[in-house]
């Protein structure tokens, strides 16, 4: 009933990096391949070079690969698997490094979906790997403010009034607790979709090539249905925070924001 999508990039330099990163991977696709609910699973890697050899011997489930050879971005590599898949009613997006901590987190979830056909997208209680805390992935739209704040100057949100904004923006007042919300954006990290809601709206924006794609998805599946923070079961996630460490993700990050405001209108706060 569910077919799953994973991309990655490594950078055949770092080989001890990848090396963790790795066995994350295999760790995720070993649990999505012994869960009767998962049909597919296709790995996009938008690598340099083909680098992945160990794919076909991980299960008896199929597993799909498929090298880029270059780094086309986020979203449009998801986009390929309505191409590359025969899709079933459901899909997930996953990231590379998400570490399943609950045996029935896809049931729950598939459950979920199964008895509301009014959600289009959901997605679970999300914590850090592995120290456990709890990542606020669940999100008001984006604003120029919170933008600033976060992405320049995150000291700020130690402030009393700046605090209080952000704490909005996480919409702490609402999720992370014991039962089900909607939200207008929700983290790329992991997103399991209804396939003929995903097909209205047409996938992933390809305009952006990395950050907040998932906010313009998220956006527009609201629009035809709706979109749940669902914290009764949860994932871990590694969460690099790469634009945060590196200033050309960083100048991606500004881009992908000026690419959202055009389309959606520019929120100040």
């Amino acid at each position: 009933m569910i077919t799953v999508s994973l991309v990655t990039y490594r950078n055949k330099f770092d080989v001890f990096d990848n090396k963790k990163k790795d066995n994350i991977l295999k760790n995720s696709i070993l649990f999505l391949s012994n869960d009767e609910l998962i049909s597919k699973i296709l790995i996009i890697d938008n690598s340099a070079e083909k680098i992945f050899s160990w794919t076909n011997d991980l299960s008896k489930k199929v597993i799909y690969y498929f090298n880029n050879g270059k780094n086309i971005g986020f979203g449009k590599a998801h986009n390929l698997t309505a191409q590359l898949l025969n899709l079933s009613k459901y899909h997930i997006f996953l990231n590379p490094d998400i570490v399943f901590s609950k045996l029935d987190c896809i049931k729950k979830l598939y459950e979920e979906m199964e008895n509301n056909s009014n959600i289009g997208l959901i997605q679970p209680l999300i914590k850090s790997y592995p120290k456990g805390d709890i990542q606020k992935l669940c999100k008001r739209n984006p604003s120029l403010f919170i933008q600033i704040i976060r992405g320049f100057t995150p000291k700020l949100v130690k402030f009393k009034s700046i605090r209080k904004y952000n704490y909005f923006y996480q919409m702490e007042d609402l999720a992370y607790k014991d039962k089900p919300i909607t939200s207008s954006y929700l983290s790329g990290c992991f997103m399991f979709c209804r396939v003929d809601k995903l097909n209205q709206v047409n996938w992933f924006d390809e305009r952006y090539f990395m950050y907040l794609e998932d906010a313009d998805l998220t956006r527009k599946l609201s629009l035809i249905s709706k979109c749940v923070h669902y914290p009764l079961t949860e994932i871990m996630h590694v969460w690099e925070k790469g634009s945060h460490k590196n200033l050309k993700l960083k100048f991606e990050a500004i881009i992908s924001f000026f690419k959202y405001s055009i389309k959606w209108g520019i929120k100040i706060i």
